[in-house]
């Protein structure tokens, strides 16, 4: 009896293992349309804003459960981008990000939690300037809809904060000068494979 209990039940587990498998689906961060922007404060009156252009990554979406969703995005530091060619040379240079030496910008999520209707938090490790920490990123879903070729797109926002002395970026400017804060948000589009 236990031989006949056992033929029913270990197809029925593969089976249902497959259909957890079949509900997973894989996207590829479109670099075009996927942006990192890091923002500071400046002497205690403005954000300065840069941009990391063409990050790029995968998205994985688990429908049958969200705490199996995960994401990862590299970015290359030397796109950054502030709209003031000297403010980059020095942000690019040996004193800050130190580009050279540190080429990439990577996050790699462990957990997901959802926290609402389209929230979740993520939890996952961020390389930065040759460091990495763990970071929690609050997750916003964006949407789903059809691109130019009737490929399936998907968008969603990312949004956390680290501080620059944590990974080693100096120099180490009074916080009334560059905030030792910097709100990172990584806004993705990204097409189902």
């Amino acid at each position: 009896m236990k031989k006949l209990h056992a033929f029913f039940i270990v197809p029925a587990l593969i089976a249902g293992a497959a259909t957890l498998r079949a509900q997973e689906t894989t996207y590829a961060v479109d670099p075009v349309h996927s942006v990192v922007l890091a923002e500071v404060m400046h002497f205690s009156a403005s954000h300065v804003w840069v941009r990391f252009d063409g990050p790029n990554g995968t998205v994985t979406i688990n429908d049958a459960d969200p705490s199996k969703n995960s994401f990862s995005f590299e970015a290359k530091a030397e796109s950054l981008n502030s709209a003031v060619e000297k403010r980059d040379q020095d942000l690019k240079g040996p004193d800050l990000l130190n580009v050279k030496e540190f080429p990439t910008i990577t996050f790699k999520s462990m957990g997901m939690k959802k926290t609402g209707d389209k929230t979740y938090e993520a939890s996952g490790n961020l390389t930065l300037h040759g460091v990495t920490k763990p970071v929690t990123a609050k997750v916003t879903y964006v949407g789903t809809g059809k691109g130019m070729k009737g490929e399936t797109r998907s968008g969603a926002d990312a949004t956390f904060t680290i501080k620059r002395s944590d990974f080693g970026i100096g120099p180490n400017f009074p916080p009334a000068v560059i905030s030792d804060e910097v709100n990172l948000q990584v806004s993705v589009e990204a097409i189902k494979k």
